[in-house]
């Protein structure tokens, strides 16, 4: 019969190198779980530029605009750029 002590080691030796294996065998599940995550992001993304862009469309056609069926009236200024364009040089900014 084998003492305590022994037998404690004898286990661990036995499991001794598991958890590089169970980390490659989760592998898959974890990269999985990471790309979910980006594809729900980005569809997210997608979702809320489009509710954007139809806010935006129904607003510029909405007649309470008083525009008369004009979606642009002479009076309202031009929509915002969704783009930046470069400035002025920062040689002076110190």
């Amino acid at each position: 019969m084998r003492s305590r002590p022994e037998q404690q080691r004898s286990r661990t030796r036995r499991r001794r190198g598991l958890a590089p294996l169970e980390f490659v065998a989760a592998l898959p599940i974890i990269i999985t779980i990471a790309a979910l995550m980006y594809v729900v992001g980005a569809a997210g993304l997608v979702k809320s530029r489009s509710q954007a862009v139809a806010r935006y469309a129904n607003w510029r056609t909405s007649s309470i605009r008083n525009g008369g069926g004009d979606p642009r009236p002479r009076n309202w200024s031009n929509p915002a750029v969704l783009f930046a364009s470069g400035g002025a040089p920062l040689d002076g900014a110190n």
